[in-house]
């Protein structure tokens, strides 16, 4: 009986990682890396947050330039977990919750840009991008560190009738 307490309580996290602990409930504190021992039933541990660099691929597809140009572009995010509480409490999927504002932003940037501006502007596209998603994602515990467009792929004009 007593061993199986000690296997239910006894927990682990990796140098990366925070658990996320609740009692009744309730947000308790963080706990981690390295061992940490929970009280089964009373305290649970079921959210782990890793804190390494994540990378998240999007894109936004047959969107419009502003000069009605349509266009698939491809990107990809780089981003973190600063606040463990934040990300658990404040959204509840953080991770999804991410990559829909990336491509939401993305679309947005697209529609305010000329077709020549998108190809010869990156740069400045990408640290717009990296601002947008900051701010949305801040509230949640995360940063964007970057945000670099991969390709721009002009598509056909759509036949009007």
């Amino acid at each position: 009986m007593i061993t199986a307490y000690i296997l239910f309580a006894l927990k682990i996290a990796d140098q990366w990682e925070k658990a996320v602990v609740l009692r009744f409930g309730k947000f308790s504190g963080l706990k981690g890396p390295g061992r940490f021992w929970i009280i089964p039933i009373v305290t649970r541990s079921r959210k782990w947050i890793d804190h390494r660099v994540m990378v998240t691929p999007f894109n936004a597809e047959k969107t419009l330039t502003k000069d009605t140009v349509p266009v698939d572009v491809d990107a990809v995010l780089f981003w973190m977990v600063w606040d463990a509480e934040k990300a658990a409490l404040e959204v509840e999927d953080y991770r999804s919750a991410i990559a829909w504002a990336a491509q939401t932003a993305l679309r947005e940037i697209i529609g305010q840009m000329q077709l020549a501006d998108i190809l010869v502007g990156r740069a400045k596209m990408d640290a717009d991008l990296q601002k947008i998603i900051d701010t949305r994602t801040t509230p949640w515990g995360v940063t964007v560190q970057s945000v670099e467009i991969r390709d721009v792929i002009i598509l056909k004009r759509w036949k009007t009738p």
